[in-house]
């Protein structure tokens, strides 16, 4: 956990911001600190809703001690991600902080609100490796109904992504030749476009064209919020999930991935 919480510290001084995904991805990261970054990010995602739910209750704002107790984290943890969310332009103001002890001594209550409604209180990124896919039922982008009994018996990769984010056009056109490759040896490709849950005003004329100039052919579904949730209130796209014949899933992916990593996995999904 040190070392995890020494390299967002670097980060945040270096960038005024910290990129969860960037440091998960981080190739030296054994899985124990992947794992304990996982939770931080969950943390992360956790404590406004903690902290407007404690204030309306009790009519006080939460020490540093509670919230410990509450995430089982060091104060000094718990200061380091209440510093990230103080710190990051993307972040509205969420709070006020005594600068010398660190104490939470005042909360935005519709700030926070705003903050649950967009991203939600019980983000998951860790400890998807071998659990179940949850069950969803979405709409094609065509308007057909596509749930998870669509997938039973194959293995398949999962992709959540919007149009215009930089990395899942990165990735684009490695998922359109390994779907050529895969989809004829078994592998479902299936697609979770973000862009109206994300509320982002893209034209479907436009994302159509998107999808053929990148030439991402396999079915792609409208990602709702019931589904969002499943999936672990994703906050990073790309998300991708990789799953087995029996349904579990193996391997849980976000942020860019190359050729190579994504063609070692898939081999390893081949029966």
């Amino acid at each position: 956990m040190s070392r995890v919480a020494q390299r967002i510290r670097i980060m945040l001084k270096e960038t005024g911001r910290v990129t969860f995904s960037r440091l998960y991805n981080t190739p030296d990261l054994t899985e124990p600190e992947r794992e304990a970054l996982a939770r931080l990010y969950e943390a992360f995602f956790g404590l406004p809703d903690f902290i407007l739910r404690h204030a309306r209750s009790t009519g006080s704002v939460p020490s540093l001690a509670i919230l410990s107790q509450r995430f089982s984290l060091p104060p000094e943890v718990i200061g380091l991600l209440l510093d990230v969310m103080v710190s990051d332009p993307r972040v509205p103001p969420l709070l006020e902080r005594d600068e010398s002890t660190g104490e939470i001594t005042e909360v935005h209550e519709e700030n926070l609100e705003k903050f649950l409604q967009r991203h939600g209180s019980a983000v998951r990124m860790a400890g998807w490796e071998g659990r179940p896919l949850p069950p969803f039922q979405c709409t094609t982008l065509d308007g057909r109904l596509f749930s998870l009994d669509k997938l039973k018996g194959k293995p398949a990769l999962l992709y959540f992504w919007f149009t215009g984010c930089p990395p899942c056009v990165r990735m684009s056109p490695v998922l359109a030749e390994l779907f050529g490759t895969y989809e004829p040896k078994g592998i479902q490709f299936v697609g979770f476009n973000a862009d109206d849950f994300l509320n982002l005003g893209v034209d479907p004329e436009v994302r159509r064209r998107y999808l053929t100039e990148h030439r991402l052919s396999f079915p792609q579904l409208t990602l709702d919020r019931a589904t969002w949730e499943a999936f672990g209130s994703i906050q990073g796209y790309p998300t991708l999930f990789l799953v087995n014949s029996e349904g579990v899933v193996v391997r849980h992916l976000v942020d860019y991935q190359d050729r190579s990593t994504l063609e070692a996995l898939l081999e390893d999904l081949i029966e």
